[in-house]
């Protein structure tokens, strides 16, 4: 992740110096250098807590850097992120570049992190008024799909993406599969369950997987390509702003919200209850629609105080400090101003 804060750095520095860049192309070119920079050090906290903020290629300097809270580190991601929504377009071909919807998009997702819920909901909406879910649950991972707020490219040869690569099981799995407790956690008819995941049987073993990219390698180098790595998508915005209203008491719309998600699923509606049994139904819906992507399961959980419950009771020697990854050991051989995680 390090590495490519460092690239995005580079890009920052050397427009600061050109004198050849279009002022227009300048802005665009420094807003999704600031939108990578932010979006890269919100994975970095989100997984191992307080982390250092990298703003510059002096590796002397970087070499010497301490972890900063992760309060802070929010705090900064959302200031870069608000430049950068500044500077960017409104959207792009395919949105594969990032754009103001983007940050906006990405700024929802962090707000709901750090509760701050009305600024949460804000975001969600102007990025919901652009968009429109995709009716088609086939159709969402598509390079057209209308819900797609931003994906990356692929630019590997007879690879769409690595999760369809990774994911989609043509032997015995070697590395992944998806868990029992993932596959039964669907309603039944939740249409999501029948497009979204499949199963591979080999002699009397059978084995789930996410099927939402539905191809693992083209057949050519030259085949063109069909999928490219979702990283937001409107879906996700409705449940962020389903959860963002539940928590301002404004349970109504938030049901909305969530039963948009349910009808396209073919789902029936839930009913307005009270807010800790929505926020619950929020959780478990989030569960089966955002399942394989960017970590958000992981995430949601521990962002709720909800992780020991929850993985504590399936996972043998679970501790609470698991909630952070180890900094890694060769880091803090390089630097020892980085201290390691609890538990490790």
């Amino acid at each position: 992740v390090y590495n490519l804060i460092y690239q995005a750095n580079a890009i920052r520095e050397g427009l600061e110096k050109s004198s050849t860049i279009s002022t227009s192309s300048k802005n665009q070119l420094e807003g999704e250098a600031q939108f990578m920079h932010a979006y890269l050090h919100f994975l970095l906290v989100s997984f191992w807590g307080d982390v250092p903020w990298i703003e510059s290629t002096d590796y002397q300097k970087n070499a010497k850097s301490v972890r900063q809270p992760a309060t802070e580190i929010y705090e900064k991601v959302i200031t870069e992120l608000l430049e950068a929504k500044e500077k960017l377009p409104l959207s792009t071909p395919q949105q594969i570049r990032p754009t103001k919807n983007a940050a906006a998009a990405l700024l929802a997702r962090v707000y709901l992190h750090v509760k701050n819920y009305p600024a949460a909901e804000q975001q969600a909406t102007e990025v919901i008024d652009q968009f429109q879910l995709e009716p088609d649950l086939n159709n969402v991972f598509l390079i057209e799909s209308k819900e797609t707020v931003f994906q990356l490219q692929s630019i590997v040869p007879r690879i769409n993406t690595w999760d369809g690569e990774s994911y989609i099981i043509l032997s015995t799995p070697q590395t992944v599969a998806m868990s029992s407790t993932l596959f039964n956690a669907f309603e039944p008819d939740d249409l999501r369950k029948s497009s979204w995941t499949n199963t591979y049987t080999e002699g009397s073993d059978t084995w789930s997987y996410p099927f939402k990219y539905k191809i693992r390698t083209l057949p050519e180098a030259t085949s063109p390509k069909t999928e490219y790595q979702v990283i937001l998508r409107v879906g996700e915005l409705y449940l962020v702003r389903a959860e963002a209203r539940a928590n301002l008491d404004n349970l109504t719309s938030s049901a909305e919200d969530l039963n948009a998600i349910r009808s396209r699923a073919g789902l029936p509606p839930i009913m307005v209850i009270d807010r800790a049994n929505l926020l619950l139904g929020i959780e478990q819906e989030r569960r089966v629609e955002l399942f394989s992507e960017n970590g958000h399961r992981w995430l949601d959980l521990k962002r709720t105080g909800r992780l020991d419950a929850v993985l504590g009771a399936g996972k043998p020697n679970w501790q609470p400090t698991d909630a952070l990854f180890p900094i890694p050991q060769t880091e803090r051989n390089r630097n020892n101003n980085l201290t390691q995680n609890p538990g490790y």
